[in-house]
């Protein structure tokens, strides 16, 4: 499974992504962790405490660009064109150099890639941020793994928009039970529907289980979690584990078509030149 994360900024992605990883990892499985959020709040409660700024994404394009054989210019134009012959990444292939320079082994379970904070020089210089994080908009739908892959992305659609998410099987929003969250989905939810990317939703923050106040099939809420202090009440620890193994098991029991990934990057590429060619 390949699940993103998406939502207002401040709804509880970075804690959620955490907590379902956790979920991945007492199931026994084994899982790769992508945090985009330059704030690293994800991999900071994932245990990755020691910043290792030689190892940030946002430092990979050169290397990026080299392992794939790729151009920088139209990068997911090329790869849609090429998709097959294209060199795949695999965490647990010791061949794939790239991933390895750029992740952490936080256990033998776990590893964790992390975009990091924009370099200094993007303060002077032309590029805006999302160049800095390019490489996993090429990386996801390349990625060969069995690994549980969890993606924690920043706040509101930018990264949705931008296509970020066209190598997953699915996207969940983390919702709060507030007017600005919900505009924050009904924003996602168009977008998602373009790229054919399954969304679902996972209630944070919810001081009662009704869903009344959200437009939102059943079938398409995964799960609630309750206002708690996750880290520090061990009181609330029981609801957290059960909330998010509940969570894990809903999300195992999808069925996800993988042939979606390919079939999207040749939707983007089939747009991209009708609209160069207008």
């Amino acid at each position: 499974m390949r699940i993103a994360f998406v939502g207002k900024g401040g709804s509880g992605k970075s804690t959620v992504s955490a907590e379902f990883c956790k979920a991945c990892l007492r199931a026994n499985e084994k899982v790769l962790a992508i945090d985009l959020d330059y704030n690293m709040d994800m991999s900071y409660h994932l245990g990755l405490t020691q910043e290792q700024p030689e190892r940030f994404i946002s430092r990979s394009r050169t290397d990026f660009y080299k392992y794939t054989g790729l151009a920088s210019n139209d990068a997911l134009k090329l790869l849609a064109d090429r998709l097959e012959q294209a060199p795949r990444f695999n965490p647990d292939d010791a061949s794939d150099w790239y991933t390895e320079k750029y992740s952490v082994n936080v256990t033998e379970q776990l590893k964790i890639m992390t975009v990091g904070p924009l370099p200094e020089s993007r303060l002077y210089g032309k590029e805006c941020g999302h160049v800095f994080m390019s490489p996993m908009r090429y990386y996801m739908p390349l990625l060969d793994t069995k690994r549980c892959v969890v993606m924690d992305s920043t706040a509101g659609t930018d990264l949705v928009s931008f296509g970020m998410y066209q190598g997953v099987d699915a996207m969940i929003c983390v919702l709060e039970p507030r007017a600005n969250s919900i505009r924050v989905y009904e924003q996602i939810k168009p977008i998602a529907k373009e790229f054919g990317i399954p969304l679902f939703v996972f209630i944070n923050k919810s001081e009662t289980k009704e869903t009344s106040w959200l437009a939102v099939p059943e079938q398409k809420i995964l799960g609630q979690l309750p206002f708690c202090n996750i880290y520090k009440d061990e009181s609330d620890k029981t609801i957290v584990v059960d909330a998010f193994d509940s969570l894990f098991q809903k999300i195992k029991a999808l069925s996800f078509d993988e042939s979606q990934r390919k079939q999207r990057l040749q939707k983007w590429k089939k747009i991209h030149d009708e609209l160069e060619a207008a």
